[in-house]
């Protein structure tokens, strides 16, 4: 990616039940960080090499109804998490927002839609670090290499301001009937990554999607999955 970082720290933070099914968390993170670059990266990259000493006040709220946690067949849960900083040279405000439904289209069907929210800005208006910006996780956007897709800075992927993603599954339970460990279903996703602050001219604002089938084993040494994803849209420069 044009660069490294090496993160040092430490985390503590307790969360507890508020009201029925409603979860609060409050911690506190600091790290020091060092971030190298090297020839291929571009000027506005290597500017930001450095040493870095960074702490937040991380919060979170979970919202979970949910009939279990384990192979969840009904219910929904919403989480949102807000770091705040308070020591940064950046002043990065990294917000963070997930929320899944679990419901039955038709008998013996599991179906799930899920929305995914992330961001990364400056409340002081700089550039965040390369290590601060936002990518799409490998698993909302399945058919696409991971950290691959997005705003590129030459030849290097740099991530986004902003991202989301609409991902829908739904088990096919004609296949593997009898069995209790293992669903096959359907899955598409939909996702986008954008904003480059420090270049809006490298900005990549476009829809990337894929569908695929993919099997779900909860295996003896724990869940494992398996899928097979075909991109619909891209922008240029995304590997699939």
């Amino acid at each position: 990616f044009g660069y490294k970082s090496n993160k040092t720290g430490v985390k503590l933070g307790t969360n507890f039940e508020y009201l029925k099914n409603l979860y609060l968390g409050v911690g506190n993170s600091n790290f020091y960080e060092k971030i190298e670059t090297n020839n291929t990266a571009s000027q506005r990259q290597q500017d930001q090499e450095g040493n870095y000493w960074d702490s937040f006040v991380n919060l979170d709220f979970n919202y979970d109804k949910r009939n279990q946690k384990f192979q969840t067949s009904s219910g929904f849960r919403s989480y949102y998490s807000v770091d705040v900083p308070i020591i940064s040279d950046t002043a990065t405000l990294k917000n963070y927002y997930n929320h899944t439904y679990y419901f039955n289209m038709y008998e013996k069907n599991i179906s799930t839609i899920g929305l995914y929210l992330q961001s990364a800005n400056s409340i002081n208006n700089k550039d965040i670090k390369l290590s601060e910006r936002v990518t799409i996780p490998s698993r909302r956007l399945r058919g696409f290499e991971s950290g691959r897709v997005g705003p590129k800075d030459g030849d290097d992927f740099i991530g986004g301001n902003y991202a989301y993603s609409l991902n829908f599954s739904s088990t096919i339970p004609q296949f593997f009937e009898e069995s209790q460990n293992t669903d096959f279903l359907f899955f598409t996703d939909v996702a986008d990554i954008w904003g480059v602050d420090y270049d809006s001219s490298l900005d990549s604002n476009k829809i990337r999607s894929s569908i695929g089938l993919a099997l779900d084993w909860y295996s003896p040494i724990g869940p494992m999955n398996f899928s097979l994803a075909h991109p619909i849209t891209k922008a240029k420069g995304d590997k699939t």
